[in-house]
């Protein structure tokens, strides 16, 4: 039997999460996957009991005396229900013991990727894919930056970068155009990269680590290390998290790395940035997994959409039943939708749902990943809501 390695990878921290689940069952009932499969065999809690088992078998007493035995067919089963889950953090906050799972299995599926189990063939597509265009969608990378307005005023060197992601320059521009003509309108002077590669997420949170990932990580950096960037912002929750715990991993990354809501907040805070249109109508916001959530202890940028929201004249905002960190996760992220469509498709519905319970008339989005999954759930014909889907950025550029 080949030698398995369940444990380099994995830090002291997730290495005592295994051994702390107390099996209350807190994970499974706040699970987006389980509430929406109704399937009570791949949770987070029993994800953590099988793994524990395989370490137990090739790394534990047991594995020492007796030679590591492990079933390879259940170890096969158990990494590819490793991918029925969008990284979303939820367990997370409602965990007693504090077990990460959204840190611990994108570790896990880095272990998994190395060794061979799971949908590799999938990993392997997206992997061909960013090789051969640097953005995971297999669109021309000269066409990247067709987003910009002709009236933007970008400077060519600045303190702060503004970067842009793949799903905005690709798939979900009226939120990059909304981004820069705020940063415009609150008069704070930012750079974009010519030539910018993706920040590596879709690879890093499907387990891939190796060249290509590094690659996409270096080019970046050094490509805003020649601009002279003193802070780095992105709109993308996704990049942001990779940006925090991914880049560092990879390079010494040179500068402040933020969420353009920081910025934005800041400028209205100080007066810098005014809305002067009315809306006069109901608004709900729906909280990105990775903005309120996070890993660890989380972003926690919660109040600062709220305070754009806010400060637009006759916006009423009316929360959803789920909001801030106990938010619903919409089935867009953790590679869910190229691993596991048909159940994307399912888990965004309930989102759809709950703005509509609220009366508001448009539902604001502040992630491009979200923010597709919704429209293709509405143009897709899987559920038609009252709502009017939209981007708060670009939303709150309309009222400026």
């Amino acid at each position: 039997m080949k030698k398995i390695d369940l444990i380099s990878g994995l830090n002291k921290r997730e290495l005592i999460e295994l051994d702390a689940c107390t099996r209350c069952r807190k994970c499974v009932e706040w699970c987006p996957i389980v509430s929406t499969t109704g399937k009570y065999d791949n949770t987070p809690m029993d994800k953590i009991k099988s793994y524990r088992s395989f370490i137990q078998n090739t790394h534990g007493l047991r594995g020492r005396l007796l030679g590591s035995r492990i079933d390879e067919r259940k170890l096969e089963e158990f990494a590819y229900n490793l991918y029925d889950c969008t990284s979303c953090g939820r367990c997370g906050v409602v965990c007693p013991v504090g077990i990460h799972c959204q840190e611990l299995w994108v570790d896990v599926r880095a272990i998994m990727r190395k060794l061979g189990y799971g949908p590799q063939d999938k990993v392997d597509v997206a992997l061909h894919i960013m090789e051969k265009v640097h953005n995971p969608f297999d669109l021309p990378i000269e066409k990247r930056n067709e987003w910009i307005p002709e009236d933007l005023l970008v400077q060519e060197k600045a303190d702060l970068a503004f970067f842009v992601g793949c799903e905005l320059a690709y798939r979900a521009k009226p939120m990059a155009v909304g981004a820069v003509r705020l940063l415009q309108s609150s008069e704070t002077p930012y750079t974009l990269l010519d030539d910018e590669w993706c920040c590596g997420f879709p690879l890093y949170i499907l387990g891939e680590r190796g060249m290509e990932f590094i690659g996409e990580v270096k080019n970046n950096v050094k490509k805003l290390r020649e601009k002279g960037v003193k802070e780095v912002t992105t709109y993308c929750p996704c990049c942001l998290n990779v940006m925090k715990r991914g880049w560092p991993e990879v390079i010494e990354v040179p500068f402040k790395i933020s969420h353009i809501f920081q910025i934005l907040s800041e400028k209205i805070k100080a007066g810098r940035l005014k809305f002067t249109k009315s809306f006069d109508g109901k608004v709900t916001y729906h909280d990105p997994c990775y903005l309120s959530r996070g890993w660890k202890e989380g972003e926690n940028i919660i109040e600062e959409p709220r305070r754009i929201i806010n400060s637009i004249p006759g916006a009423d905002l009316v929360e959803m039943e789920h909001n801030k960190k106990l938010s619903l996760c919409p089935g867009s992220g953790g590679g869910l939708r190229r691993i596991n469509l048909p159940l994307s498709h399912k888990m965004s519905v309930p989102v759809l749902k709950e703005a509509d319970a609220t009366g508001a008339e448009v539902l604001l989005t502040a992630c491009p990943a979200v923010y597709e999954r919704l429209k293709m759930t509405v143009e897709e014909g899987i559920y038609a809501p009252k709502v009017e889907i939209m981007d708060l950025l670009q939303f709150a550029s309309n009222h400026l």
